[in-house]
């Protein structure tokens, strides 16, 4: 049994300082893309577009993350707020992904699939320590996160803030 609220309750919030954009790589299949500091929204904010019909359209950006104060090895969670418009009214995606990017590059990324985006902000909370820890063994080395979505739109726009790394208070990996 899981007591996820009395986690919650006690963790430790480590913020990953993800708000500069020049922190985030390009990775995408827009042909209009920019990232900038929102100060209304106090976000990142991705403003995306594609020129034409039939591409496949997605945006994961890549953040590296910065160790060892940002090292996902002991972070049972990852959480951040999350908000998106596109050019339709539905502002649905086909999907999206937190990206885990390993030290080791002969081990592929780790897709985290998380519920999309709405038009208003709303958080988003992925377990990690499932994912990470691979039987007995020693967790894998986390070099950097992907974090986008496959919208159904030929513009989007795309803001996250408020990226917390989840610890228990004695760091200790469950």
């Amino acid at each position: 049994m899981r007591l996820e609220k009395e986690f919650l309750d006690s963790c430790e919030r480590w913020p990953v300082r993800a708000n500069s954009p020049e922190s985030w790589k390009k990775n995408t299949t827009a042909s209009g893309y920019s990232v900038v500091w929102d100060e209304a929204e106090k976000a990142l904010r991705f403003d995306l577009s594609w020129d034409r019909q039939g591409v496949d359209r997605w945006f994961y950006p890549t953040y590296t993350l910065n160790l060892p104060a940002e090292d996902l090895t002991k972070a049972q969670f990852i959480q951040f707020e999350v908000k998106s418009v596109q050019d339709k009214p539905e502002n649905d995606f086909a999907c999206q992904y937190l990206m885990l990017v390993y030290e080791d590059q002969s081990k592929p990324d780790l897709f985290m699939p998380y519920q999309a985006p709405l038009s208003e902000w709303e958080p988003r909370r992925i377990e990690l320590s499932t994912e990470l820890t691979g039987s007995s063994q020693k967790r894998p080395k986390v070099k950097a996160i992907r974090l986008g979505a496959n919208p159904k739109g030929m513009k989007c726009t795309f803001w996250i803030r408020n990226i917390q790394l989840l610890k228990s208070k004695d760091h200790v990996a469950r």
